[in-house]
């Protein structure tokens, strides 16, 4: 889940909490820069992440393929052949049948962006607050239908990175100019 920082993770555990199911909750450092190119290419089976900048941009790499959404599942493949992804918003709208034929493979890796879709916007962060509500109650009933009816008995959560928010507007006066580099990359 994008951007599910571990306070969030903290609570959905609460929320399954039952005698039928274990739950661990481990926290990990994050690197820096914390944010989804890095964050979610950390969670991705490799040997090693570099860092192209030949295009005058910042990307990363797992041998040699971008590690951006569309080469996910390529990725998950070099390890497990079977392995897929499905973003949550489809998997959701598939029947059960759908859904079922689709966890049969061995890796299953459903992206849930909602937290980082309405935090990371200007126009919507206000609601940072309530999406969190929304996206805990998003990912609760993901996990009760794959555990209740969907028959998966093992499920991995994890989040590439959290996210800062302030309901203040930051002043000019807060504001500090960005130190002067001989060379950046826009990630």
């Amino acid at each position: 889940s994008d951007a599910f920082r571990y306070e969030l993770a903290v609570d959905l555990m609460q929320k399954l909490t039952d005698t039928q199911n274990r739950l661990e909750l481990t926290p990990m450092l994050a690197s820096i820069p914390s944010g989804t190119s890095l964050g979610m290419s950390n969670l991705l089976p490799n040997n090693g992440i570099t860092a192209d900048t030949s295009g005058g941009n910042l990307e990363w790499k797992i041998d040699g393929e971008k590690t951006v959404s569309t080469n996910r599942e390529k990725i998950l493949q070099t390890v497990e052949a079977e392995s897929v992804t499905v973003r949550y918003a489809d998997f959701v709208k598939m029947n059960r049948d759908e859904q079922r034929n689709l966890l049969k493979n061995n890796i299953v890796y459903i992206y849930h962006n909602w937290m980082d879709t309405i935090g990371d916007d200007i126009t919507s962060e206000h609601y940072t607050f309530e999406s969190v509500k929304a996206c805990i109650s998003q990912l609760y009933d993901l996990i009760e239908r794959m555990y209740r009816s969907l028959n998966t008995y093992s499920i991995l959560l994890t989040a590439d990175h959290g996210f800062l928010f302030n309901y203040e507007t930051i002043s000019e006066a807060s504001k500090q100019s960005l130190p002067s580099f001989d060379k950046s990359y826009k990630e």
